[in-house]
């Protein structure tokens, strides 16, 4: 007889070398079983081995002390159509635009508006070759108007007030802005260009509203700053403020927006060339769309 001193199991047969269990070898014993052995008892089995690999170490990643991380250096470079002006501080209130300032009407040179404008919408994106050039300006401190059509932002837009020039509600005296023929009619000296506000009345005040203009040169020269409209527009320490759109009407046909600020305008968008503009003593349509902070 023979039994597996792993298991404990006996075999009578005397040619097997090794457990049928767990393979352990067999130990020869003497004698019969015991009267106590029931070849049918349930059997105890050890544990099975565990044969999993062992988890890897995987070593920590500590940062160096006091180690600064330097950002990659930008290589953006502001593009030719802004200019050299000092960025202003942020103020905690609104901004200018987003305040109801009263429509305005700014006309460059000698020109005629008969209503008000979009430009920056325009499609054509060539450069212009015309250059920013700074001027001084002269500005109404009486408020007039220039808008011929006044609605409100809103999809099914309400018609506020249509001015078409019939009554004389802007400033007039008679040489640099005057009524004739049923127009409104602007004139500035050489190197000056005029700003006349609007009236001082809510049909006139830009936030949520759409504006609307007509505007041309009288005689057909083109001035060589252009002609358009400011919405937005208020008198800050007697100078005009607000959001230019400006049309050139000369060889080459041109817009560009500008920040009126007081002290120095800024840059929007630079003279750039479209075939929209017209030219010479054509009219041209210009609308300003205005919704809370954004302009279009």
């Amino acid at each position: 007889m023979k039994r597996c001193p792993t298991c404990s199991r006996t075999y009578t047969d005397d040619a097997l070398s090794f457990c049928l269990d767990d393979g352990g070898p067999l130990l020869s014993v003497g004698g019969d079983a015991p009267s106590s052995f029931d070849p049918n008892a349930t059997l105890a089995y050890p544990a099975a081995r565990d044969t999993s690999p062992p988890p890897e170490a995987h070593p920590s990643r500590v940062q160096p002390p006091n180690q600064a991380i330097q950002p990659p250096a930008s290589n953006w470079s502001p593009g030719p159509s802004q200019m050299n002006y000092p960025q202003p501080a942020r103020k905690k209130s609104a901004l200018p635009w987003i305040l109801g300032g009263a429509a305005v009407l700014l006309v460059l040179g000698i020109g005629l508006v008969a209503l008000i404008a979009i430009v920056a919408t325009m499609s054509s994106t060539s450069n212009s070759s015309r250059s920013n050039t700074n001027v001084s300006r002269t500005s109404s401190n009486s408020r007039t108007t220039n808008t011929s059509n006044t609605s409100s932002g809103s999809s099914g837009s309400t018609l506020v007030v249509r001015d078409d020039f019939s009554s004389e509600k802007w400033s007039s005296d008679g040489n640099e802005n005057k009524y004739e023929d049923s127009e409104y009619h602007m004139h500035s000296s050489t190197g000056n260009y005029i700003v006349v506000l609007a009236p001082d009345q809510s049909d006139y005040y830009t936030k949520n509203r759409t504006v609307r203009a007509t505007a041309r040169s009288v005689d057909g020269t083109a001035s060589s700053y252009g002609y358009g409209v400011v919405v937005h527009g208020m008198l800050k320490s007697g100078e005009p403020v607000g959001y230019s759109f400006l049309v050139y009407t000369g060889n080459d046909p041109s817009y560009a927006v500008f920040h009126l600020t007081g002290d120095q305008d800024r840059t929007l968008v630079k003279w750039t060339s479209s075939t929209i503009v017209r030219s010479g003593s054509n009219s041209n349509q210009l609308e300003v769309r205005i919704k809370g902070d954004q302009l279009s």
